[in-house]
This record gives structure tokens, C-alpha cells and sequence, in this order.
């Protein structure tokens, strides 16, 4: 996902500046929060151009299955 972001944003350079938000529903609790570690991570290690991220959004998140819905 983050070489797509890369390309996506040097594809479309007048978009970088915008604040980027990782959003999603449902399953996305598992992969949103793990999009923008890796996102912020990158920023951190220098890696490819900096993606501005500025939140992350989960709605009605499956995050723990096992409590969420009991055994």
C-alpha cells in the first residue's frame, strides 16, 4: 500500500500538500490502522517522499473478533 501512496502522490504532485486521513469501516480495523503505522513509519525512516498524514478513521471496527463477538 505504501508504494501505491508513493506513486499516487508523484502521479498527482498537487495533492501532496492535502492531509491525508486512512478511513474505513468493518474489516478495515484491522487493515486501516496498520496502513498508517506504515505511512507515519516511513515519514520516521526517511522513506520516499513524506505523505501527510493526519488521522486515521474506523467505523464500526472489527478489531478482536473473539471479544467483540464472544466464543
Amino acid at each position: 500500500m505504501l508504494d501505491f501512496l508513493l506513486e499516487f502522490f508523484e502521479a498527482h504532485p498537487e495533492l501532496k500538500t492535502n492531509n491525508f486521513i486512512v478511513s474505513g469501516e468493518s474489516y478495515a480495523g484491522h487493515y486501516a490502522p496498520a496502513v498508517a503505522n506504515r505511512v507515519y513509519r516511513a515519514k520516521e525512516l526517511g522513506e520516499g517522499e513524506p505523505i501527510n498524514l493526519k488521522g486515521v478513521a474506523i467505523g464500526n471496527g472489527l478489531t478482536m473478533p473473539g471479544i467483540q463477538f464472544g466464543a
